[in-house]
C-alpha cells in the first residue's frame, strides 16, 4: 500500500481501472486520448503475454502502437492535462516497454525506455527511493558494459 487516500487520487486510480476493465462512463474522472490508448493497449499486450510465450509473442506492431500510447499519455502528464503524474498502468507499460524495445530496436532504445521510467518516477515522486533506485540500477548496467560494444546511442 502506498499510502495515498486523497479523493484526487481515489477517482484517478478508479478511471484507471475501469479502463482496463473495458467499462467507462461510469467514473467521475476520463481518461484522456493517450491514457486510454495506452490503457487498450498495454491489456492487449498483457493478454498476449499471459496466454503466449511471453514476450516473444508480442508482434512488432504491438510494441510500436504500445510505445506511442506511452509517449502520448506521458506528454498529457507533463502538461498537467493527467489527473496522476504517474499512473501503475504507466509503470508497467514502461517496464515491458524496455525488453520489448531492446528485442525489435537494439539495446540502446531498451535503455532509453528504462532511463523513461527513471525520468517518470522523478518528475511523479522527486527523490523517491525508486526513482534514485531506478538511475543508479542504469548506471550500474551501462557501467559494466565493455565500452568498445557501446554504439553512439548508448
Amino acid at each position: 500500500d502506498h499510502g495515498m487516500t486523497d479523493p484526487k487520487y481515489e477517482a484517478c486510480a478508479q478511471a484507471w481501472g475501469s479502463a482496463a476493465e473495458g467499462s467507462e462512463g461510469s467514473t467521475p474522472v476520463a481518461l484522456l486520448p493517450g491514457q486510454q490508448a495506452l490503457v487498450t493497449s498495454l491489456a492487449q499486450i498483457e493478454r498476449r503475454i499471459a496466454v503466449g510465450s511471453g514476450l516473444s509473442a508480442v508482434t512488432q506492431k504491438e510494441y510500436r502502437t504500445l510505445a506511442q500510447a506511452s509517449r502520448d499519455a506521458a506528454r498529457e502528464a507533463r502538461r498537467g492535462l493527467a489527473g496522476l503524474p504517474l499512473a501503475p498502468p504507466e509503470v508497467r507499460a514502461l517496464d515491458l516497454l524496455c525488453p520489448l524495445a531492446a528485442a525489435f530496436d537494439g539495446r540502446a532504445a531498451g535503455l532509453e525506455w528504462r532511463m523513461e521510467l527513471a525520468r517518470r518516477v522523478q518528475e511523479a515522486r522527486p527523490f523517491h527511493f525508486s526513482a534514485v533506485g531506478l538511475a543508479t540500477e542504469l548506471h550500474a548496467r551501462l557501467a559494466v558494459l565493455p565500452r568498445a560494444s557501446l554504439d553512439k546511442g548508448e
